[in-house]
C-alpha cells in the first residue's frame, strides 16, 4: 500500500514538471501550464526563415507558445526572417541578440514586452513594425540596428529604456505616437537624444499627445524643424534646450503653458510666434537663441520671466504687448542687436540688467504714466546720457527723477518729432532751415555756399560756421563767417602841377607826393 502511494506521488510529480524538447527544429521550454518558450537550440542554432507557431502539441497536449525566451537566437548569424505569432506576449532579453543577417521580423499583435538588447546588434534590420499591444521596450533593445531608417513608436508603449535606438546610425525619422512617451519628464542624461540617437533629423509626435515634458528633446541637435500638434497645451521646462539645429517650430493655440528654458541655446532659431493662449513666459524660455530676428509676443502675455530673451544677440526688433506688467530680471541683458525699445503702459516693474548690454540701444520709449518701478541697473553698462528717452509729456520731470530713467538724456515727450536747424547768413538772412533732424544725428548744409559782398577795405571768402555743427541735441542755429581779405588798389591821378599817387594798403589809405608818403585811416583824400 505505502509502495503504490509513493509511485502515485511520483508520477504526479513528472506530469507537473517542465521540460524541453524539439518540435519542428524549434526548441522549447515546456511548461506544466501548457505553455511554451522558444529557447535556444544547440549546436548550429538556427537559421534562414523561422515561423514560430501560435502552439505546439506535445503527447498529445497543446501548448500555447507565450515568450521567445533569454538569449533563444542569440548570435544566429544565419538567420534572416522570423516571424513571431499572436500568442506571443513578451520577448526577453538578449534574445535575437547580434543576429546580423536578420532583415525581417514580424511581430504577432499581443506582445507587451521587448526585453533588455532583445534585437541589438541586428545590423541587417531595415524596418520594423512595432504592434499596439507592446507596453515596454527595454534598455538598448534596438541599439546598433543601423540599417534602420524610420520607427514608429505606438501609443500603447508607456516605457522605453535607455539607448533603446542609440547608435541606429541610419535611424533619421521617428514618429512617436504615445502620450505617455513624450508627455513624460526626463532628465540632462536621459531623453530622446539618449533613447535615439543624436542623428535624428525628424521626429512627428501623435494628435493624442497633451504635453511635452521636460528635457524631452534636450540637445537633439540633429533636429531642424518641430510641428507640435494641436492637442498639446504644455512644454516642458528645458524641453528643447540646446537643439541647435532647430530652425523653426511652429507653437499651436492650444499651448498654454511654455515652461522655463524650453527654447534656450537653440541657436539656429530665426523667428518664432507665441500664440495669444500662453499668459507667460517662463524664465530662460528663448535664452541665448542668438540667430533670432523676431518674435511677436500676443497681447495675452502678462508677465516676461527672468532671462526670458537674454543674450539673443541677433534680436533686432522686439514688440512688447500692452498685457505685459512685469519685465523679470536680465529679461533682455546682452540683446545688442536691439536698437528701440517700446515699452507700454501696463508695465509697473522691471527687474534688475533687464536691459543691461543692451549696447545698440538709440533710442528708448516708455508709454507709461509713472515710471515703472525699478532699481538703478535696468540699463547697466550702456550710455544712457547719448540715448533719447521719449515719456509722455506729463510724465517728463518724474522720469527726470526716478531711479535709471533719469541716466537718460534728454528725456522728451512722446511724439517729439525732431528739432529745427537753422542756417542764417552773417546779415541774419536765412540761407536753409532744417525740420524734424532726429535727435543725435548730424546736421548736414546742402544749400549753396554762403557768399558776402566785398567792401571798400575787404573781400569776403566763406570759412564755416558759427559755432560749430554738432549733433542735434536741441534746436539750433548757425550763422555763416568769412575771411577777410583787406583791399590793395593803385589809382594814378594827374595833374598840372604834379603827380599823386593813391593806394589801399591794409586797410590805410596811403599818398604818395612829391616823393612823400602821407597815410590816412579812416578818411577821404581829395
Amino acid at each position: 500500500m505505502k509502495k503504490s502511494f509513493l509511485l502515485l506521488v511520483l508520477a504526479l510529480l513528472v506530469s507537473n514538471s517542465a521540460m524541453s524538447t524539439l518540435i519542428d527544429s524549434i526548441n522549447y521550454y515546456l511548461s506544466a501550464d501548457n505553455t511554451a518558450v522558444v529557447i535556444a537550440k544547440s549546436g548550429t542554432g538556427y537559421s534562414g526563415t523561422i515561423v514560430i507557431p501560435s502552439y505546439v502539441i506535445y503527447n498529445e497536449k497543446q501548448f500555447s507558445v507565450t515568450s521567445i525566451g533569454y538569449r533563444a537566437f542569440d548570435s544566429c548569424t544565419g538567420l534572416t526572417s522570423v516571424t513571431i505569432p499572436n500568442s506571443v506576449i513578451d520577448i526577453e532579453k538578449w534574445a535575437f541578440f547580434s543576429c546580423s543577417g536578420l532583415t525581417s521580423v514580424s511581430f504577432g499583435n499581443n506582445v507587451t514586452d521587448i526585453g533588455e538588447e532583445a534585437f541589438c546588434a541586428c545590423t541587417g534590420l531595415t524596418s520594423v513594425t512595432i504592434p499596439n499591444s507592446v507596453v515596454n521596450i527595454g534598455e538598448r533593445a534596438f541599439e546598433k540596428c543601423r540599417g534602420l531608417t524610420s520607427i514608429e513608436i505606438p501609443n500603447s508603449v508607456t516605457s522605453i529604456g535607455y539607448s533603446a535606438f542609440y547608435d541606429c546610425t541610419g535611424l533619421t525619422s521617428v514618429t512617436i505616437l504615445s502620450n505617455a512617451i513624450v508627455s513624460k519628464n526626463y532628465t540632462s542624461t536621459l531623453n530622446f537624444w539618449h533613447i535615439f540617437g543624436a542623428q535624428v533629423q525628424e521626429y512627428i509626435i501623435g494628435e493624442s499627445v497633451t504635453s511635452i515634458g521636460e528635457y524631452a528633446f534636450f540637445q537633439c541637435n540633429s533636429l531642424t524643424s518641430f510641428m507640435i500638434p494641436n492637442s498639446v497645451t504644455n512644454i516642458g521646462c528645458r524641453a528643447f534646450d540646446r537643439c541647435t539645429g532647430l530652425s523653426s517650430v511652429i507653437i499651436p493655440n492650444s499651448v498654454t503653458s511654455i515652461g522655463a528654458g524650453a527654447f534656450q541655446y537653440c541657436t539656429g532659431l530665426t523667428s518664432i510666434t507665441i500664440p495669444n493662449s500662453v499668459t507667460s513666459i517662463g524664465e530662460g524660455t528663448f535664452s541665448s537663441c542668438r540667430s533670432l530676428t523676431t518674435i511677436t509676443i500676443p497681447n495675452s502675455v502678462t508677465n516676461i520671466g527672468d532671462y526670458a530673451f537674454m543674450n539673443c544677440t541677433g534680436l533686432t526688433t522686439i514688440t512688447i504687448p500692452n498685457s505685459v506688467t512685469s519685465i523679470g530680471d536680465y529679461a533682455f541683458m546682452n540683446c545688442t542687436g536691439l536698437t528701440t525699445i517700446t515699452i507700454p503702459n501696463s508695465v509697473t516693474s522691471i527687474g534688475t540688467s533687464a536691459f543691461s548690454d543692451c549696447t545698440g540701444l538709440t533710442s528708448v520709449t516708455c508709454e507709461a504714466i509713472t515710471p515703472p518701478a525699478s532699481d538703478n541697473d535696468v540699463f547697466l553698462r550702456i550710455f544712457c546720457s547719448n540715448i533719447p528717452l521719449y515719456v509722455p509729456a506729463e510724465s517728463v520731470n518724474a522720469y527726470k527723477y526716478a531711479p535709471s530713467w533719469r541716466n537718460f538724456n534728454p528725456i522728451l515727450p512722446i511724439g517729439f518729432i525732431g528739432y529745427t536747424i537753422t542756417f542764417n547768413n552773417w546779415d541774419g538772412t536765412e540761407l536753409l532751415k532744417l525740420t524734424y533732424i532726429e535727435h543725435g544725428t548730424m546736421p548736414v548744409y546742402t544749400g549753396n555756399t554762403p557768399t558776402r559782398p566785398d567792401d571798400a577795405f575787404y573781400t569776403y571768402t566763406f570759412k564755416g560756421w558759427s559755432p560749430n555743427i554738432v549733433e542735434a541735441t536741441q534746436d539750433a542755429t548757425y550763422v555763416a563767417v568769412y575771411d577777410e581779405h583787406p583791399r590793395t588798389t593803385d589809382i594814378k591821378e594827374v595833374s598840372a602841377k604834379t603827380d599823386v599817387t593813391k593806394s589801399l594798403r591794409d586797410g590805410k589809405l596811403v599818398i604818395q607826393r612829391d616823393g612823400k608818403t602821407y597815410s590816412v585811416t579812416g578818411h577821404e583824400v581829395k
